[in-house]
């Protein structure tokens, strides 16, 4: 099984195919216009690496929302909306969880707390589906 990078001038991402043909395919179902190139066998992380990584990425994620949340001035009950809203969330992310810190973000009606809005959401979002684009690669 060879990696594949599927790209153009503004995106890019790495998918493992079995073949040239199953990557074309991918690409043709879901964005026609991009280039492919084989980077042939790409080395995964082991278990331990992954986990470490995912650990890292999390900790990134729940300081970058405590500092963003400093940065704006809240009420006691926003703060408590936001811990309500957070809390599952932060449980997941201290344990690498990342598939489920990512569902878990997406399923929140925003805004919560008058600082967590549909802007840092998506934000949020994307960070995470770009993380787990590359996540499995060393």
């Amino acid at each position: 099984m060879n990696n594949y990078k599927i790209y153009n001038s503004s995106w890019s991402v790495v998918k493992p195919f079995a073949t040239l043909e199953d990557a074309e395919a991918w690409r043709d179902a879901n964005k026609p216009q991009l280039e492919i190139e084989d980077l042939g066998a790409v080395p995964l992380k082991s278990d331990e690496e992954l986990y470490n990584s995912d650990v890292s990425f999390c900790k990134g994620l729940i300081d970058n929302f405590n500092l963003l949340n400093r940065k704006q001035p809240q009420t006691p009950e926003e703060m408590a909306e936001l811990q309500a809203a957070f809390e599952n969330i932060a449980v997941l992310a201290n344990v690498g969880a990342v598939n489920y810190v990512r569902a878990s973000i997406a399923v929140l009606v925003t805004p919560i707390g008058g600082v967590y809005t549909e802007e840092r959401q998506a934000a949020d979002l994307a960070s995470i589906d770009t993380y787990l684009l590359t996540r499995l690669y060393i």
